[in-house]
Order: C-alpha cells, then structure tokens, then sequence
C-alpha cells in the first residue's frame, strides 16, 4: 500500500506531465493554427479572386477560428492549478 507521500509525488508528477503536454501543445499547434489563419487571411484579401472564393475562404477562417478556441479551452481545462496561463 502506497503512502500518502509517495502518492502525493505521483499526482504531483502526473500534473507536471500534463502542464509540459499542454504547454508544449500550445506553443506549437495553437501557433501553428493561428498562422494557418493569418495565411487564409491574406488569401482573403486577395482582390483576383471572386467574391464566391473569398466567401468560401472567409469560411474556412472562421473555422479556424472555432477550432482553435475549442483547443485552447481544452488546454485551459487540462493545466492543474495553472489556469492563468492561456
């Protein structure tokens, strides 16, 4: 039977495994997916496309958008005692 100590180490690392897994998520595809953005962006700005592609790509950013929210809240929900970072 584990000790209180020795399970208190185990939550302790699991949460510090979770913060590294979440911090290093967030410097990487959430960055990632707001250049993806910002790439969309300047296609949408692009005046030789039609209307109806740039309303298409105007869509496709807003789903860029959500899903990059709904992957920050995730990330959000899975920092232990670290809430304030995002």
């Amino acid at each position: 039977m584990h000790n209180t100590s020795e399970s208190d180490q185990h939550l302790n690392s699991q949460a510090q495994d979770r913060l590294a897994l979440a911090t290093k998520l967030h410097e990487t595809l959430a960055q990632d997916l707001a250049l993806l953005g910002y790439r969309v962006d300047e296609l949408i700005a692009d005046t030789t496309l039609s209307r109806h592609q740039r309303s298409a790509l105007r869509e496709i950013r807003i789903s860029i958008i959500e899903v990059n929210k709904r992957f920050r809240d995730a990330i959000y929900l899975s920092k232990p005692n670290d809430r304030a970072v995002l």
